[in-house]
């Protein structure tokens, strides 16, 4: 059972005066009625009845079904894991050195994402000098030496804002894995 609480406001309408009753009525204010409701569907339509009252409310839902589309394709499948795979193939790399460059290199996909979003950057170019740069300031670029993130996404042949945001995403989680 369901309980459906119903309230409602009604005023005078005059024309086009929907916000303002006439000076010679008041507002009506209906209260809030809670009751318990029974809820049944039958060929296509809703049913909410009232089991106080009696009250039955229905609601048609005949509207025809979308056709099935498509499996949506995985946005850069695989990405993660090459990330991952790419961080730990870094030849006489320190795991506690490869964890601090890693951690570094989330720190700066995240600053570079919040700035390029509180700026409202869209060039894709742009976002990735960024990183470059945030990647630079946080060490992860000294940490994580011989690592090719630009090589990683120039394969993804990424054009947009939001491919881009996508890809990043996808690094950060393969970098997370590779910690």
């Amino acid at each position: 059972m369901k309980k459906i609480i119903l309230a409602a406001v009604f005023t005078g309408y005059q024309g086009s005066a929907w916000c303002q009753p006439p000076a010679s009525q008041a507002s009506v204010v209906v209260p809030p009625i809670t009751e318990s409701t029974v809820v049944f569907t039958d060929r296509g339509r809703t049913y909410f009845a009232g089991t106080v009252t009696g009250r039955v409310i229905s609601i048609d839902q005949m509207a025809p079904s979308p056709a099935p589309s498509p499996a949506p394709e995985v946005p850069f499948a695989g990405l993660a894991k090459q990330v991952t795979d790419s961080v730990v193939a870094i030849p006489a790399l320190d795991p506690a050195v490869r964890k601090q460059g890693v951690e570094a290199m989330v720190a700066a996909i995240d600053a570079t994402l919040s700035e390029a979003g509180g700026l409202g950057t869209t060039d894709p170019q742009a976002i990735i000098n960024k990183l470059a740069e945030q990647a630079e300031s946080s060490k992860a670029s000294s940490l994580l030496k011989n690592w090719k993130l630009g090589d990683i996404l120039a394969r993804e042949k990424i054009v947009t804002r939001d491919q881009l945001v996508r890809a990043l995403a996808e690094v950060r989680k393969g970098l997370e894995s590779a910690k």
